[in-house]
């Protein structure tokens, strides 16, 4: 009868005999953990971005506000672990979270201004439909009552 699992030899064996029933987790090096931790960081990243742009025009610029503020943490606190993980010393760990923070926060507020602009000319131009609109109305009435009183009216 086989035994399923790996024997004590094959915990001693080369990289490529391990079997797959072997715990993976403690081939992870930190680097790999970096990556994966990167990788998701940069995925909240790009779905804050795209859900503040997407409530700019929708929802509420306050949302959008919270949105880049989350999108600007989730980064900052990625970049964070990651040099936590992978940096070799304190102060380039602190060099290089610090500048993320800096230069990210920038391009977000960045965006926010644009975000706030264009949102004010959505408005604007959505204000002047409304206004063109019944203004079409108030004009249509005018003339519908001053045909109806010329059409009866007796000479």
């Amino acid at each position: 009868m086989q035994n399923d699992k790996p024997s004590i030899s094959s915990q001693n064996a080369s990289p490529a005999s391990i079997t797959p029933t072997d715990n993976k987790l403690q081939n992870i090096g930190r680097k790999e953990l970096a990556t994966i931790i990167g990788g998701g960081g940069l995925s909240l990243f790009v779905a804050f971005i795209t859900g503040a742009l997407q409530s700019a025009g929708v929802i509420s610029i306050g949302l959008a506000h919270l949105l880049l503020f989350c999108a600007w943490f989730v980064v900052v606190i990625g970049i964070f672990t990651s040099e936590w993980l992978f940096s070799a010393s304190k102060k380039q760990m602190f060099i290089v979270v610090s500048l993320t923070a800096v230069i990210v926060g920038c391009l977000l507020y960045g965006v926010d201004i644009w975000m706030v602009g264009k949102r004010a000319k959505m408005d604007k131009a959505t204000t002047q439909k409304q206004l063109n609109s019944e203004l079409k109305n108030e004009v249509a009435k005018f003339v519908s009552r001053s045909y109806l009183k010329n059409s009866f009216s007796t000479e």
